[in-house]
């Protein structure tokens, strides 16, 4: 169904917006309803629920379950910008803001807010259950303390905090020491790196000081120059938030450009974002809620240079507890001070109101970079009938789309009103080693010559290598560390000439099971090898090989 309601309730912009409502449920009028919030800002909510909606309807026979697509997303009059043009990023978020002209003012939280209440009013529901995730919790919390009379409970999924946001993103720097300790705990970093953090706050400052230039291969071994944009480590581990190998292979690759080896970092932004230069104006929503919502040091009608003057002075006065040591263009560049800078005069934030005392379930992944458990204990501690539940292992939107799960059954527990249990850890992939840089960094296996015993060393580095890369680049053709390539398919992992050892370099087809043949070649040494299970086999010049693998 739509509901239509003002762009523009303060009447500086024309028109409505219609917004999609969708009703799951029997036939049945309920005084009460459960509903579905997106994050983002610029999320659609009725993609993103196919799983956890219906099986919700299907068991809380006592009340509705709808799901909104929030004003500028999904079926609700989304957002563009597309034919924005520009030269540089900022340009093309100023001629964005022309573009949308006046009406850019009336995507705020507080919009949203009271979208949700017109809704509830028009479709005749007395109480509400809110369930949001990330952005969607702001929201969540905001209508919360808006219209606390018809507010049932709350469901938060990876807390942002409602009222005026802080542009930097306090609690996300402070929470990153934590975040890289967690993933290096134990003995889980040896022999790859003892200093994480320090390795980070080296390889941002040489990217934002040295722009040094990096050779990208091809999904068919061909090189091209490029280069690491700064900022792009910190966006590394936001991406493990949601895809736990790129967490786990981003310290050794850090650790290597620290010590001026760039090319395995340069694989990993490949394989998170092919060197992509998506635009803030291609996001146009999330810059238009950004800019109204967040609480920056200058005044609304502020001219640019104004503004650009005072965050570079708000950047200054950080505390060390969140500059880490990071390069002020790092931090800038993850705030909402990089945008909203050319974004015009937009309304003053709302002014935070208390939360009403209702049921709450506060759910957050241990290992959440972006909405940081710090935050949903903070939030936790507001609402006096609140349980905290906290999934260490977990990144990012914990509950996702099934209740099949630990914090699905939790989430069911919590609306019927029985009791549930806390949940266990989630497994996490281990740190991933690095093959040595060169063949001659390679130790020699045991009872073979210095040559044979480092080219069979660097040859399983290397199948290791792939094997994990594999794991991130997916079905196709994808370039090889230092040079070559190889497929992925459903025969295995065909290799062309890869290098991932300086030196050496490895040809065949390896399978998981069964015989895979190999070729490697390193200078004037050829070599013939058969890989089963647990046994290699064949020859490398003059040596015949024969070694036990264990893994």
């Amino acid at each position: 169904m739509h509901i239509d309601v003002p762009v523009d309730r303060s009447g500086g912009a024309p028109g409505t917006v219609h917004l999609y409502v969708e009703r799951l449920g029997d036939d049945r009028r309920k005084s009460r309803a459960l509903l579905f919030l997106a994050g983002g800002p610029g999320q659609a909510a009725t993609p993103l629920v196919p799983g956890v909606a219906p099986a919700l309807a299907n068991v809380l026979d006592d009340r509705d379950v709808l799901i909104l697509d929030q004003r500028g997303t999904g079926r609700s009059g989304p957002l563009s910008c597309k034919a924005a043009r520009g030269a540089t990023e900022h340009a093309r978020v100023a001629a964005c803001a022309r573009l949308l002209g006046p009406a850019r003012n009336g995507y705020a939280t507080a919009d949203s807010v009271a979208d949700i209440e017109d809704v509830r009013s028009a479709l005749g529901i007395d109480k509400l259950t809110l369930y949001g995730t990330s952005y969607g919790t702001k929201v969540a919390l905001d209508y919360a303390a808006a219209h606390p009379a018809h507010v049932e409970s709350l469901v938060l999924d990876s807390v942002v905090p409602g009222g005026p946001v802080e542009p930097f993103g306090r609690s996300t720097w402070r929470a990153l020491p934590r975040i890289l300790g967690q993933l290096c705990a134990g003995s889980r970093c040896r022999g790859i790196t003892s200093d994480p953090l320090g390795d980070l706050v080296a390889v941002e400052r040489r990217l934002a000081n040295a722009h040094p230039r990096v050779a990208r291969i091809t999904s068919h071994g061909k090189l091209l120059a490029g280069r690491i944009a700064p900022g792009s480590v910190v966006d590394l581990l936001y991406a493990g938030d949601f895809w736990p190998q790129m967490r786990a292979a981003t310290p050794a690759a850090v650790h290597a450009a620290a010590r001026g080896d760039l090319a395995p970092l340069t694989r990993l932004v490949e394989r998170a974002y092919g060197f992509s230069t998506a635009s803030y104006a291609d996001d146009p929503l999330f810059v238009a809620t950004t800019c109204a919502d967040d609480a920056f040091p200058w005044s609304p009608g502020a001219a640019r240079a104004v503004r650009a003057a005072a965050a570079r002075r708000a950047v200054a006065r950080l505390p060390r507890s969140v500059t880490l040591g990071l390069p002020a263009s790092t931090l800038l560049g993850f705030s909402s001070f990089d945008s909203c800078v050319d974004w015009p005069a937009t309304p003053s934030p709302a002014v935070r109101a208390p939360v009403p005392d209702v049921p709450a379930l506060v759910v957050s992944g241990g290992d959440d970079l972006r909405t940081p458990t710090e935050d949903a204990r903070a939030v936790a501690r507001t609402l006096p009938r609140s349980r905290l539940l906290v999934i260490s292992g977990t990144g990012h939107s914990v509950i996702g789309d099934t209740v099949k799960d630990c914090p699905g059954r939790a989430l069911l527990g919590f609306l019927r009103g029985t009791p549930f249990k806390d949940c266990p850890r989630e497994n996490v992939p281990a740190p991933v080693r690095l093959a040595p840089r060169r063949l001659a960094d390679a130790h020699r296996w045991p009872r073979l010559g210095r040559a044979a015993g480092r080219i069979l060393r660097a040859t399983i580095a290397t199948l290791t290598d792939v094997r994990a890369d594999a794991d991130l680049a997916g079905l196709g053709p994808q370039g090889g560390l230092r040079r070559g390539w190889f497929a992925v398919g459903f025969d295995g992992l065909r290799l062309h000439g890869v290098v991932s050892v300086s030196g050496l370099a490895v040809s065949g087809l390896l399978q998981g099971g069964g015989t895979s043949k190999l070729t490697v070649r390193a200078g004037v040494t050829r070599g013939t090898l058969r890989v089963r299970p647990g046994l290699i086999t064949g020859t490398i010049g003059r040596a015949r090989i024969r070694a036990r693998l264990r893994g």
